[in-house]
């Protein structure tokens, strides 16, 4: 008599809780999960496009989010480079000299290496010894242009390449830049600077139809960055800003998406029964972290084929307390002004979280006006979600938390 192995296991769990790391189980952003190949062919035909910006709290899947493109880009025989991750105190310009370098290592195509051949040089330069002793010792002028140049020469070596090929064999260019609000002034300016550039560039190209006539095209190049809401609040040239990058603040889950991720079968077969989905929408309240936390947890509760309430019952006790430090988190992070106008939100809500903009400003003694950088701040936490002169509460976990002392239901 053989025995059956279980079907869930620590091993082949396919939630994925932060990191970044694209999980198996995918969930929303059906609005956005299309910008990539909308983008895409229109670079590979030349046209202008704006890099995209995701602006979102901690764990709203930001970079998860890059990611998922940069996937898809691979899958499609994109060159794809490795993410730079801007840390505090590090150098996000040396860091993408960098990757653009690595690229190079990985790349069979003589084209990419003649283009690139008097530049790698300084980018190595750059990488190893960072923008100041770049400057200082080796009298590298100006390293974000160098790391400009650079890109701008792929780009233009993919283009020409792309002109000799059929549609299905052309390439793009894919760059992340994560965490951009940890660099400084500065930095940001040169990195958005160079990249901006980068995306308004144009290059002639020569067609291969026998007539060899020159099309002026723009870069084959995607730019996807993701920050903090206060990303937007610090010293950028915003008209440049916003001319060449797109922004988009992420939101929180929805119900149905959860529920249609969770109807049909996850990885494995496995299932959830409709009691256990109803438990893990309660819980969760569209975090997209805490779905992928919970979920984890519920998965490993038992190892039977089917997740149970019991199951997510589990997961909610062994998660408690990380979901309530990320919500407590959540609520230090909001300055008092803010906290100001989310209060009052609170305060006028209807019973299906929702309220008007201008009875909220009347509500403070404010015109809408005057509350409408508060209130566009609190739409980039994920706080609140503004459409058509009505703001619902975004953040359910969090108004649990500031009007009951606690994230239960």
């Amino acid at each position: 008599m053989t025995s059956t192995a279980p079907v869930r296991t620590p091993e082949n769990n396919p939630f994925l809780p932060g990191f970044g790391a694209v999980p198996l189980v995918w969930v929303g952003r059906a609005e956005l999960l299309g910008l990539h190949d909308r983008e895409r062919r229109a670079r590979l035909l030349g046209r202008y496009t704006r890099g995209a910006v995701f602006i979102g709290p901690s764990g709203i899947g930001k970079s998860v989010l890059a990611n998922r493109f940069a996937q898809d880009a691979a899958e499609a025989g994109d060159v794809v480079l490795a993410p730079v991750r801007v840390a505090k105190r590090s150098d996000p310009v040396a860091q993408l000299a960098g990757v653009i370098s690595a690229a190079e290592q990985q790349l069979a195509s003589d084209t990419f290496v003649n283009a690139l051949a008097r530049l790698l040089d300084r980018l190595k330069v750059i990488s190893v010894k960072g923008v100041e002793l770049a400057i200082t010792q080796e009298g590298v002028a100006n390293p974000h242009l160098v790391v400009r140049d650079s890109l701008i020469a792929l780009g233009e070596a993919l283009a020409h390449e792309n002109a000799q090929r059929a549609s299905p064999g052309q390439r793009a260019l894919v760059v992340r830049v994560d965490e951009l609000q940890n660099a400084t002034d500065t930095q940001r300016s040169a990195i958005l600077g160079a990249l901006g550039d980068v995306l308004e560039h144009e290059t002639t190209v020569h067609t291969s139809d026998g007539t060899a006539t020159p099309l002026p095209i723009h870069l084959p190049v995607l730019v996807y960055l993701t920050g903090l809401p206060e990303l937007l609040n610090r010293g950028t040239d915003v008209d440049t800003f916003r001319r060449r990058f797109d922004t988009e603040p992420l939101g929180m889950l929805t119900d149905t998406e959860i529920i249609d991720t969770l109807a049909g079968p996850l990885p494995g077969g496995v299932t959830v029964e409709a009691a256990a989905v109803q438990r893990i929408i309660s819980v969760v309240a569209g975090d997209p972290f805490l779905f992928q936390l919970v979920g984890q947890h519920a998965w490993d509760a038992s190892p039977g084929p089917r997740i149970t309430a019991a199951d997510v019952d589990r997961a909610d006790r062994e998660t408690y307390p990380d979901r309530l430090r990320n919500v407590e988190a959540a609520a230090t992070d909001i300055p008092a002004g803010e906290m100001t106008v989310l209060k009052a939100i609170y305060d006028a809500a209807a019973p299906d979280l929702t309220v008007s903009g201008a009875e909220v400003a009347t509500r403070l003694g404010k015109t809408p006006a005057q509350i409408a950088t508060a209130a566009q701040r609190l739409e980039r936490r994920a706080v609140i979600h503004r459409e058509w002169g009505r703001w619902r509460i975004e953040n359910r976990l969090l108004h649990r938390y500031l009007t009951t002392g606690d994230i239960t239901a």
